[in-house]
């Protein structure tokens, strides 16, 4: 699987009066190791690109806000918010924290959100980012649904390289899923007892699942290096039964790929 960015730049446009309530935009499927991630223009005073993270086989997705005005909303920072989707009453929930970017531009980053995000972006023409005193939005974007799609193809196909069986991916199909939320998986003590680098720990590891649903490979793909707290974890994880197996076309169990981040 090529490394570079994926020559699908969606290029969207729409026709008439709608235009400038759904701007034109490019999407745009970045991959890099253990990560895809969609990043499009948009045409707001505040915000200028939006992107969507997510690390294959995890289903937690990362979404960033980048805008040189950004730093001007400082009570949106370090602090829990709210995702709003076109009118719609739902929102969803996640952690905003404030980005001073290498090339001197500002960002708000905000983690945590669910696979239900994506499935809302995917359907949505604006979103509105909301915390208790202050909001943006809503930021208009169009083509949403196919930027989505390419994002998925960047995961099965990264996930395929790992090792996960490419039937899952095709219609009718399913990939493993965890039994229970990923952070409970290692309890506090478990945790504690990783070797830290300074006062930073951020490992993506690869699990390797078997049909049978259980961890029987494991290794660090992303986030900062660490040998040691990697091998430790991966000792807590392998052998334990944590998925729902992956599923081919004709409903029988083949091997998946999961991902953990810590």
């Amino acid at each position: 699987m090529s490394r570079g960015l994926i020559a699908l730049a969606i290029c969207l446009g729409l026709s008439g009066p709608a235009q400038s309530q759904k701007p034109a935009a490019k999407w745009r499927v970045n991959i890099t190791p253990a990560q895809c991630t969609l990043s499009g223009a948009v045409d707001h005073p505040t915000v200028s690109a939006i992107s969507v993270s997510v690390v294959p086989g995890s289903d937690t997705y990362v979404v960033t806000l980048t805008g040189g005005e950004l730093h001007r909303r400082s009570k949106l920072f370090q602090a829990p918010i709210r995702i709003g989707f076109d009118a719609a009453s739902e929102r969803i929930s996640g952690f905003a924290t404030f980005l001073r970017l290498k090339e001197g531009g500002r960002a708000i980053r905000i983690a945590g959100l669910p696979a239900s995000f994506a499935e809302q972006f995917g359907r949505a023409s604006a979103i509105t980012i909301e915390g208790d005193r202050e909001s943006i939005g809503p930021i208009a974007f169009s083509g949403a649904a196919k930027g989505l799609s390419a994002l998925k193809t960047c995961v099965a196909e990264q996930l395929v390289e790992w090792g996960a069986s490419p039937e899952q991916f095709k219609p009718g199909g399913a990939p493993a899923v965890a039994k229970a939320n990923p952070d409970s998986w290692l309890t506090p003590a478990q945790l504690m007892r990783l070797p830290f680098i300074g006062d930073d720990m951020d490992l993506v590891l690869k699990l390797a699942i078997t049909p049978e649903g259980v961890v029987d490979g494991c290794e660090q793909v992303g986030g900062l290096a660490n040998v040691q707290a990697s091998k430790m974890a991966c000792g807590m994880l392998q052998t334990r039964s944590l998925f729902t197996p992956a599923r081919d076309t004709a409903g029988i169990p083949v091997r998946g790929v999961g991902a953990h981040r810590i």
